[in-house]
């Protein structure tokens, strides 16, 4: 690879991620590690790394399931998405994930109703 592009970046990140997974390091100290956002030029990229300690995700998970009982959805079993967190400030404040990819989504009250099930937020 004589220079970067994104095309060439993504690649590289799926192989970063996979041999950081591979490596077992995770696992030994109870973290959960990724790959995060990457800025390059043509000859460098700098990648952030991200580690949280095990029970961050799950902590933000069941908060943003808390979150969304108390907003009337009913149902938390999606075979698309997956809530999996929650940022009260924002106009669309529930953050969820497709499952099987690493793409996340900010989605509001409605939409989560209507993906998830739970009676139907009011309009207006």
């Amino acid at each position: 690879m004589k220079t970067f592009d994104k095309n060439a970046l993504r690649i590289l990140t799926e192989k970063l991620q996979a041999a950081l997974d591979k490596s077992g390091l995770a696992a030994e100290y109870g973290l959960t590690l990724k790959i995060g956002n990457c800025s390059f030029m043509p000859t460098e990229a700098k990648y952030q790394l991200i580690v949280q300690t095990g029970a961050a995700g799950d902590a933000k998970k069941e908060y943003a399931i808390e979150m969304a009982k108390m907003m009337g959805v009913t149902a938390f079993e999606n075979a698309e998405f997956e809530l999996v967190d929650f940022k009260g400030r924002c106009n669309l404040p529930f953050i969820v994930q497709k499952k099987g990819a690493d793409q996340r989504l900010k989605v509001g009250e409605a939409w989560l109703k209507a993906k998830f099930g739970g009676a139907r937020a009011n309009a207006g």
